[in-house]
């Protein structure tokens, strides 16, 4: 049989026939991503943050200065030593120091600190999405209520202690923070 076809071409249609074939071959394969389950506890985790952020940003008109995640040294569990640490913006009183918020946002993160259930409704958002976190405190100038998991599963405000400078210092202990 007698090739019709220069050379140049007949390995041009060779090529171009593999590389079809081989096209074929692997689009009927559909590669999924497969994620690691921390990478999606870790999403999970920052979409609960930023719920919170955007809810006291926008809907409650508040301002967040700061998230952050912080070692618990006192956390009972061995997979859940961090803190996540919420602070709510304010103004100083001296006017020499720059303004965080507005005397609106201030107001409003006022009440949000005043309000025991939303801050336990963002407590149990947070370490319930959040795997390695056991506590959630949120600060507003000197008041800083934190809420701590428990070992039968609950989440509950901790009990605030005094500290009297002339009484030796009580142990602290999970479930427990100094009063401001």
């Amino acid at each position: 049989m007698k090739n019709l076809f220069p050379d140049a071409i007949t390995r041009y249609m060779r090529k171009t026939i593999g590389i079809h074939l081989l096209t074929a071959c692997f689009s009927a394969v559909v590669v999924v991503p497969t994620y690691n389950s921390q990478v999606r506890a870790q999403d999970t985790c920052n979409a609960a943050l930023d719920y919170v952020k955007r809810d006291i940003n926008q809907r409650l008109r508040g301002k967040v200065s700061s998230i952050k995640a912080l070692m618990s040294e006192y956390s009972p569990f061995s997979y859940r030593r961090k803190e996540i640490y919420i602070k709510l913006s304010w103004h100083p009183m001296r006017i020499d120091l720059p303004r965080e918020a507005s005397d609106s946002q201030v107001n409003n993160n006022v009440n949000i600190i005043s309000s025991n259930i939303l801050l336990t409704s963002y407590a149990h958002r947070i370490i319930r999405s959040c795997n390695d976190v056991a506590r959630v405190s949120v600060s507003l100038y000197e008041a800083n209520p934190s809420f701590s998991l428990r070992e039968d599963g609950s989440i509950v405000q901790d009990e605030c202690i005094e500290f009297d400078r002339n009484l030796p210092a009580p142990i602290m202990t999970w479930g427990r923070q100094w009063c401001t």
